[in-house]
């Protein structure tokens, strides 16, 4: 939905969902300013209900930006960066189990949103 708005909107813009801001960014060069050249600009994140669904809220990605967060971080990336760079059966298998997670991550939102009617 949200890249048919690019046209009107442009690559970053604000919206509200609920009673929250939320900048949303559109396009791998307004993410890459965001999240590279301004990445604690946009590291926090808003407190939604529905956060809480994913790692009882302690997930990274939806986690505050703060001291655990960083060095969370680091970990993460330095296992990423030694997974998806080394031989080619090992970066076909982190692929798989980053696909694997993103649709487990969808399928929870999806089913807390019919069991709590977040998205009527």
């Amino acid at each position: 939905y949200f890249p048919r708005l690019v046209p009107r909107y442009g690559p970053v813009f604000q919206i509200k969902l609920g009673s929250r801001s939320v900048v949303v960014l559109n396009g791998e060069d307004a993410i890459k300013q965001a999240l590279v050249k301004q990445g604690v600009d946009f590291a926090g994140r808003p407190h939604f209900s529905s956060f809480k669904a994913v790692s009882g809220g302690q997930s990274m990605a939806f986690g505050p930006y703060n001291d655990r967060w960083k060095v969370h971080r680091k970990v993460a990336q330095s296992t990423v960066r030694a997974f998806s760079s080394s031989n080619p059966q090992t970066k076909k298998t982190f692929n798989q189990h980053v696909i694997y997670e993103v649709r487990e991550l969808l399928h929870i939102f999806l089913e807390k949103s019919r069991q709590e009617g977040y998205f009527p």
